[in-house]
């Protein structure tokens, strides 16, 4: 039985736990100047004609870059749980429909300061999000995700310890970006039904999508998870009703459903959620443990180099958070949780020579 009442005092304690204020979006905001930015530029002319994940940290020396990405780091794990990075050159990076230039640059900057992990069973550690197939995929197609195409998609975390996301284009209307901190959003659901908060720290049932190295079609575990003092959270609420495909998988009960309900009310509450649309030479960095984000659906523009484009990485920090045991079997966070506890990961990503 959880001490919800320790939990809440934790929680209550935490600068990720906040109500959105713009006063946040600045105080999470750094940017690159002029010195960083040469070097950025001179690293791609040194190795852009490489594969991006073939270049390994000890090739990635971007010391001025490095310290301000050690800020960012700190702001992502023990701040307000994200950040703002402005000023990236990827209109210098990255010509007509050219990325390759913009992936090194942007790889060898997140190597300073963690470890890339792969995002699918592909074993991708770099990925286009932008409009790639039609979101009836989604219906018919098992392994289709949602950032393949350009609906509304609702609250969600990523991948290992934080994500990283580099626009490119913003896409001609929508995309806007909304954050809100999963801590206070469980704060809420706890001060209105304990019942329902605890229902939450009990385990689901998530579909992989074709995603898991182990073949499984699902995964177990809890939507929220108490570890070394931090509630961290797992949450895909499309993916735990889309598990219920499966004729193996127990239904919902009551509780479990009117727990999410509550939980999605609290991710919705206008006092609760950021939003901002972001710009080329952007870099939003979020803590997936305690940061859960959303986009707005998108119009794309008709010429190929300025459709909406996000470079995307998934990385364990150096000096990241703990991880939840409960959740050292998912997808998302086995790659950190290995890292962290000195364990093996399964099928690393093919390529890599680092």
């Amino acid at each position: 039985m959880q001490d919800l009442s320790a939990i809440k005092a934790s929680l209550e304690a935490s600068p990720r736990a906040w109500r959105a204020e713009p006063r946040l979006l600045e105080q999470a905001r750094f940017r690159l100047g002029e010195p960083e930015r040469d070097e950025i530029l001179a690293l791609a002319r040194r190795l852009g004609d490489r594969p991006a994940d073939s270049i390994c940290p000890d090739e990635a020396r971007l010391p001025r870059t490095g310290a301000l990405l050690r800020q960012v780091s700190a702001c992502v794990s023990n701040g307000p749980g994200f950040a703002i990075l402005e000023g990236f050159p990827v209109r210098a990076l990255s010509p007509g429909t050219d990325r390759r230039a913009a992936e090194v640059a942007f790889w060898a900057s997140i190597l300073t300061v963690g470890t890339p992990d792969r995002q699918d069973l592909a074993g991708k550690r770099l990925h286009h999000v932008c409009r790639s197939r039609p979101a009836s995929d989604l219906v018919t197609t098992a392994d289709a995700r949602a950032y393949e195409t350009d609906i509304e998609i609702g609250f969600h975390g990523d991948g290992s310890d934080a994500l990283f996301f580099l626009c490119v284009n913003q896409g001609k209307s929508g995309g806007e970006s909304r954050l809100v901190s999963a801590e206070r959003a469980f704060l809420d659901v706890l001060d209105r039904d304990a019942s329902l908060a605890a229902a939450l720290m009990e385990p689901f049932h998530f579909d992989a999508r074709s995603q898991r190295a182990d073949g499984a079609a699902t995964q177990r575990a809890p939507i929220a998870a108490v570890h070394e003092g931090r509630v961290s959270f797992l949450y895909k609420r499309g993916y735990i009703e889309s598990a219920q495909r499966f004729a193996e998988i127990p239904r919902l009960s009551r509780i479990q459903i009117a727990a999410m309900d509550a939980f999605d009310a609290a991710l919705n509450d206008p006092r609760n959620v950021l939003a901002f649309r972001l710009a080329p030479g952007q870099i939003l960095s979020a803590n997936n443990y305690a940061i859960l984000h959303a986009r707005t659906a998108f119009e794309d523009h008709e010429a190929p180099e300025r459709r909406r484009l996000f470079l995307r990485i998934w990385a364990t920090l150096t000096e990241g958070p703990p991880v939840a045991d409960a959740f050292a079997d998912t997808r998302e966070f086995s790659q950190s949780w290995a890292r962290k506890n000195g364990a093996s990961i399964r099928q690393p990503a093919p390529g890599s020579v680092c």
